[in-house]
């Protein structure tokens, strides 16, 4: 992608892992409450990542993966069709 730094691509892929964490969520129903719970992360930092601006380990996309009952991958190929 010409014209597009590392970090601006980092950063746009954390936006796009975020919103699609969010629809994941939204499609169970789930608040982020709920899931910040049972993936065992705080509310807070559960928002940071569904905006954009935190990026999570692979710990905790695996955590969250579980709690939504969602493999990783279906996760990140929703993401990988947005870049």
């Amino acid at each position: 992608m010409q014209g597009v730094t590392r970090r601006e691509d980092r950063s746009r892929d954390a936006v796009l892992f975020g919103a699609a964490l969010r629809r994941v969520r939204d499609a169970k129903a789930m608040s982020q409450e709920r899931l910040a719970a049972a993936a065992d992360l705080s509310q807070p930092y559960l928002s940071l990542i569904e905006r954009g601006e935190n990026s999570p380990t692979i710990d905790v996309v695996f955590r969250l993966c579980e709690a939504l009952d969602v493999s990783p991958s279906e996760l990140l190929d929703d993401v990988w069709r947005q870049r």
